[in-house]
């Protein structure tokens, strides 16, 4: 990877734990749960000016009733 975020041996980076929440690499969203965050992280890159873009798609997803 570019400027070497992963080093070669070594794990990949993974902020998530197994419940799908953040954990304290992300320390302005740790704790919650993935996309239960979606607002705030939005929210957080307004602020910041980093917000390039944010819009809503409107789908339905496959699921299984079993």
């Amino acid at each position: 990877m570019e400027n070497n975020i992963c080093q070669r041996d070594q794990a990949p980076v993974c902020p998530v734990d197994s419940s799908g929440c953040f954990t304290e690499e992300v320390t302005d969203f740790v704790g919650q749960y993935v996309k239960d965050a979606d607002k705030n992280i939005i929210k957080w890159l307004k602020e910041q000016g980093r917000l390039v873009n944010s819009s809503s798609f409107k789908h339905s997803y496959p699921f299984c009733w079993r």
